[in-house]
């Protein structure tokens, strides 16, 4: 009988080609995953659900912006750090990543044939950003190894569909705001995984060798491995960056005294745990964004403000100077930490087991470019030359011509190698349009919006941060934390200019003027 009345309802039905196409390649799809389960292959298992997830996804732009960024920023980091045979989980969640790039074009191109669009400002961070794309397409297009240029582009874009989603798609504001404030329990959920790295992971990569920093291991729920270093630069700009939103609320009378210093410390708890010697500019930076309206108001305020941070900043340098070691690390004399600090920095020392460092990368760009090579000079030699090895690829140009150099070190001298100077003059002009854009937003915000600005300051401070660290270390070329951290702030920046350009105020401005009880 039910049958019967299943085959009524179905009568003159058809079923659509595509919804056939779909059936099978999910059969074909569990199919696979069934046989790559029987021979152990749990991690290709994971792989294949993230590309049929990406698919899936593709039409839900705003659930699949919550997984890239908590994948990244959580998931990923806290499944290798306990699995970690599953470490290579973060392919899936570049997958995604690289997914909402056209889940991005895809919507913004439905959206502008349902509606009417809209006028819209100039936006200048996301122009530069396609400048920089062009570079590195063009540059790619003359590269002597091509798979290395592949591989580079997706290490260098996995995460701009962040940037392109919240540029493009029409997002209520309590949407994206709430993603700007999950950045906020993210920071606060670091301390237990700091403390496990540091005192148990830190104390087995001691043992186990005497080149060991236990710092290193430092990274709360990014990326680490047990034997080498993870990305404890992006976790200490998370922090700092949250630490500035919460005292601009406190400033703002959003958040009592007691609650902003429990909050602060226990965000820079782990910074104290994490040596990243960039934290020593990162802070005072980050503070005087927050504070840079007492130097008129109250010089007297804020000069006692910044001897307040002098100390603690020298509190924290005899901390990192005392940080258990392996056997090959002098500890407990600042003075030779502060040479050897500045011998590998700006010195002629090469950075670790590496020729070059931090200063000696540029000059050594200079001396193989110039009017004999102009393609290369404007253009790079192609994605992915300046890899170091760690990111899959070694059969590129920092390997085969350049092994043991380092040229691939930090942001800048990678770009130089990759995408030339026209790459460079885009990247820069990337951070600092959106940079300014962000000040110019605060300026011009409506006063009641606390909260909101609180969030747009901590985006000013983060950009400000990530774009320091350009000269510091090489995460925007590959680290998807970095990236999605940065890319997130991009596009929240971008949001709010469209925002503000429409004079639309956010739904939540009646309870941004409460405290956060």
């Amino acid at each position: 009988m039910a049958a019967s009345r299943v085959m009524h309802s179905m009568r003159g039905k058809t079923v659509s080609g595509a919804g056939v196409i779909f059936f099978l390649v999910a059969v074909l799809a569990c199919l696979y995953a069934g046989f790559l389960i029987g021979v152990g292959q749990g991690v290709m298992v994971m792989l294949l659900m993230a590309m049929i997830l990406s698919v899936v996804m593709l039409a839900y732009p705003i659930p699949l912006m919550w997984t890239v960024l908590l994948g990244t920023l959580v998931v990923a980091g806290t499944v290798s750090m306990f699995f970690p045979e599953l470490g290579q989980i973060k392919w899936g969640v570049s997958m995604l990543g690289i997914a909402l790039v056209g889940s991005a074009v895809l919507n913004r191109m439905f959206q502008r044939r349902q509606h009417s669009p809209k006028q819209h400002s100039p936006n200048l961070p996301l122009m530069w950003m396609c400048a920089f794309f062009s570079a590195a397409l063009l540059g790619s297009l003359y590269a002597r190894h091509l798979g290395s240029a592949l591989i580079g582009f997706k290490s260098y874009f996995q995460a701009y569909g962040l940037f392109l989603a919240l540029s493009w798609l029409s997002i209520p504001r309590v949407k994206v705001d709430r993603m700007m404030k999950a950045l906020v329990v993210i920071a606060l959920i670091q301390l237990p995984f700091a403390l496990y790295q540091f005192f148990i992971l830190g104390s087995k990569r001691i043992a186990d060798s005497s080149v060991a920093i236990v710092a290193d291991a430092v990274v709360g729920t990014f990326p680490v491995s047990t034997k080498g270093g993870g990305a404890g630069a992006v976790l200490s700009a998370l922090l700092i960056i949250v630490a500035c939103m919460l005292l601009y609320w406190w400033r703002k009378s959003r958040i009592s005294t007691l609650k902003v210093s429990v909050l602060v410390c226990i965000c820079l708890i782990p910074v104290f745990l994490n040596e990243t010697k960039i934290s020593l500019l990162a802070i005072p930076l980050g503070l005087f964004l927050v504070f840079s309206d007492k130097l008129k108001k109250n010089p007297l305020e804020f000069l006692a403000g910044a001897f307040v941070t002098i100390l603690f900043l020298a509190v924290l340098f005899m901390v990192y100077v005392n940080l258990p070691a392996g056997s090959a690390y002098v500890q407990g004399d600042a003075s030779l930490s502060f040479q050897d600090s500045i011998s590998y920095n700006i010195g002629e020392k090469g950075y670790g087991s590496l020729e070059l460092n931090r200063t000696t990368i540029y000059p050594f760009w200079a001396k193989h470019h110039g009017l004999w090579n102009p393609v290369e000079t404007l253009f790079g030699h192609g994605l992915g030359s300046s890899d170091l090895g760690g990111n899959v690829n070694t059969n590129n140009l920092a390997s085969l011509e350049y092994r043991g150099k380092g040229i691939g070190l930090t942001t800048i001298s990678a770009l130089l190698w990759d995408v030339g100077l026209i790459g460079v003059f885009a990247v820069v002009a990337m951070f600092w349009t959106a940079f300014r854009l962000s000040g110019k937003i605060l300026a011009n915000s409506q006063s009641e919006d606390v909260i909101g600005d609180g969030l747009l300051m901590g985006t000013r401070v983060g950009i400000a941060i990530l774009g320091l660290s350009l000269i510091h270390n090489n995460y925007f070329t590959f680290e998807i934390g970095y990236q999605t951290l940065l890319m997130l702030m991009f596009g929240y920046v971008a949001y709010r200019a469209q925002n503000q350009a429409n004079g639309s105020l956010p739904a939540v401005a009646a309870s941004s003027t409460q405290r956060w009880k």
